[in-house]
């Protein structure tokens, strides 16, 4: 007999966009409900099978890596993220559709690279502040499933078509070509098996409440001080492992994380004094950071998510003004 939902997979299936996606995971992987601590100490309890079967398999052939390095790389991320999903197994966690408590590896989302990414110069890496919808689930796969499945110029995408978008003008060396969709260019990486880009969210708790298109500001600070980051560094060790030549992040510093944590935990910002403004407005700054004992350039965003702001104005224009551009 199957379990019922549990409220994360719940609420994703009421999402209209993968209800069946979804629905047919829940069945599949048995999810567990939530395991919920009314009162007494807190019960570590064992990965949730989802997790422990989707999550973290011992190679990358299913995600089509296309080499021995890209599937050396993967189990190296994917034994990172094992071990910090058993940092946070044991905290509690208010979920706010229901005001419960549950343990943090239940929101766990596990991102990475994509095929592709260690061959591609420069290696781009895409930075945001969390997953929605995806808790217990490879971020990875979900993401390709989607590129597969979906048409990613809807409205409800925009995420996606931001980064694509933005990613296709540093793989053109700075041209803009207005005639290729986002899904157009999805549809191409899924055809090639290549995609060659990087994801990383700084929060690798899930926004799954019924409310998750608003950030949860809450839910972003928590998951760095369960990750206990002070005893294992484990953001600066996915860095070490993605080693990118280039980050893009989604505004990362408006104030929704505590700015202690990503100085700490992913490292301080220096500006190069370049910086794109529509109107008075400024919406892309180049920056450096040091990493993997090299400086890389850092280009902070509007949030990719903004469906109400022009793409061409304030994301692809931006890349190209910053990067490619003689000033």
């Amino acid at each position: 007999m199957l379990l019922p939902l549990p409220p994360a997979v719940a609420s994703k299936v009421r999402q209209d966009f993968s209800t069946v996606r979804y629905a047919a995971a829940a069945v599949f992987f048995r999810a567990p409900a939530r395991s919920v601590r009314e009162d007494g100490p807190p019960i570590p309890l064992p990965l949730p099978p989802a997790v422990v079967t989707r999550q973290f398999r011992a190679d990358g052939k299913d995600f089509f890596m296309q080499d021995n390095v890209e599937i050396e790389k993967r189990n190296q991320l994917l034994a990172l993220m094992q071990e910090w999903q058993e940092t946070v197994s044991t905290e509690e966690v208010i979920f706010k559709d229901d005001n419960k408590k549950y343990y943090g590896n239940e929101y766990f989302s596990c991102d990475g690279f994509f095929p592709g990414y260690y061959r591609t110069n420069p290696k781009v890496l895409f930075i945001g502040r969390e997953t929605r919808y995806t808790g217990g689930l490879d971020y990875i796969e979900s993401t390709i499933d989607t590129f597969r499945k979906q048409n990613i110029d809807q409205t409800s995408l925009i995420f996606y078509q931001r980064i694509l978008c933005m990613y296709n003008v540093i793989r053109n060396n700075g041209i803009i070509d207005e005639n290729i969709t986002a899904d157009q260019i999805a549809k191409s990486m899924v055809d090639k098996k290549d995609y060659g880009f990087a994801i990383m969210n700084i929060s690798k708790y899930s926004n799954d409440s019924d409310t998750g298109k608003t950030r949860d500001k809450y839910l972003m600070n928590k998951f760095f001080e369960d990750s206990k980051l002070d005893k294992t560094h484990y953001i600066k060790k996915e860095l070490e492992i993605l080693d990118p030549d280039l980050i893009i992040t989604a505004n990362l510093w408006d104030g929704t994380i505590n700015k202690e944590y990503l100085d700490k935990h992913l490292g301080k910002t220096t500006s190069l004094g370049k910086y794109v403004k529509v109107n008075s407005d400024c919406v892309a700054s180049l920056n450096s950071i040091e990493l993997n004992n090299k400086s890389i350039k850092l280009i902070d965003t509007y949030h990719f998510s903004r469906w109400d702001v022009s793409g061409m104005d304030y994301y692809y224009k931006p890349i190209k003004e910053l990067l490619f551009d003689k000033s």
